[in-house]
């Protein structure tokens, strides 16, 4: 009986025991805030990685929505090299081009992706005209911003054969022959397409004095005016280097405020031919909306680091591109500046 007893008294013991260790393998609890729940509207990254944060443990895809070889691509190109260079990544970038249904193949790669820090959208405000025009149900807020990368006029060119020189004969030549030349959007509803707006206003040039040419990207609309499919090309300054330099090109003007160089050409901005109007692309990082804390900090940290490396804006002056971090609070508010002139210019467009 009393062995019976004693061995009674040991298993009531052991399970006290067990009882009182039982959430050895729980994490205690914090008042819920120990990680963000589906359509939260999560904190911007911080400056700082958490320190068990232990990204990247893999390859990690940053997905362009446009064509190889095209501005958004060679930005995306630059950030692997300079993280290879300064040694702040485990695992290395991979730049993915994903240009395939007008941008949405590459875009919902990432905002259907997985949220952990593997698939990242490099995109611009065109996601803001898209969704003015509703060409897509989803924006900016439908992602967890990174940050800002760079912002950067477009520039207008033509061949080096046409029968312009700048951009007071460019205008001259389409009221002359309304419908006789073909001008490339990267996309309807890009950042091309609404800067064209911009500038038809400016200049006085009606739609329908044009014939509109619909590209995947800026490498696409550069090649197909270089090649006699169109006649005049609208994109960044990085995608018209090589051939302005080669002197397939000419640069006639740009969306910036001031003068900018463009494949060793200085570039005159449409304000002082005498058409009132500026555009800017703004480049950005995005995440999967679901994106924990601590990957997302892991992640805007390395960001931050190459953009603002010597490196990186070595890189980018040879773009004709000088970058301008801007952290993710900050690079939303930009967003949304944005998202109010963009909607004004679709209504134009219908």
């Amino acid at each position: 009986m009393k062995k019976f007893l004693a061995a009674i008294l040991t298993i009531a013991l052991a399970i006290s025991l067990l009882a009182a260790c039982g959430g050895g393998n729980a994490k205690p609890s914090d008042g819920g805030n120990s990680g963000a729940s589906s359509g939260e509207n999560h904190p911007a990254p911080s400056a700082e990685p958490a320190a068990d944060s232990n990204w990247p443990e893999r390859e990690v895809r940053l997905i362009v929505p446009y064509g190889e070889g095209g501005g958004s691509h060679k930005v995306s190109l630059a950030i692997k090299e300079v993280s290879e260079k300064l040694g702040v990544m485990k695992k290395p970038f991979i730049a993915v081009c994903m240009p395939n249904a007008a941008t949405l193949e590459g875009q919902e790669e990432v905002l259907y992706g997985d949220p952990d820090g593997y698939t990242i959208l490099m995109h611009h405000n065109a996601m803001i005209n898209g969704y003015a025009l509703g060409k897509q149900d989803f924006t900016y807020d439908s992602f967890r911003m990174i940050g800002q990368i760079y912002e950067t006029p477009l520039a207008i060119a033509v061949r080096g054969d046409f029968p312009a020189d700048d951009l007071n004969g460019l205008v001259e030549e389409i009221h002359n022959n309304p419908g006789k030349y073909k001008w490339t959007w990267a996309g309807s509803g890009g950042n091309t397409h609404f800067a064209s707006y911009v500038f038809y206003n400016a200049a006085g040039i009606s739609a329908d004095e044009i014939v509109p040419c619909i590209t995947k990207g800026d490498s696409d609309s550069v090649v197909q005016c270089v090649g006699g499919t169109a006649d005049i090309v609208i994109a960044q300054g990085n995608a018209l280097e090589e051939y302005v330099k080669s002197g397939d090109l000419k640069c006639l003007g740009s969306s910036a405020e001031d003068t900018i160089t463009v494949g060793g050409t200085e570039v005159p901005s449409w304000k002082s031919a005498g058409y009132d109007g500026t555009y800017n692309l703004r480049f950005f990082g995005f995440l999967p909306k679901d994106t924990p804390d601590e990957v997302a900090n892991a992640v805007a940290d390395v960001f931050e680091k190459v953009v603002n490396s010597d490196e990186f804006a070595q890189s980018m002056a040879a773009q004709g591109i000088e970058p301008h971090w801007l952290p993710a609070g900050e690079a939303v508010a930009a967003f949304e500046a944005e998202a109010e002139k963009m909607n004004e210019i679709a209504k134009q467009m219908g």
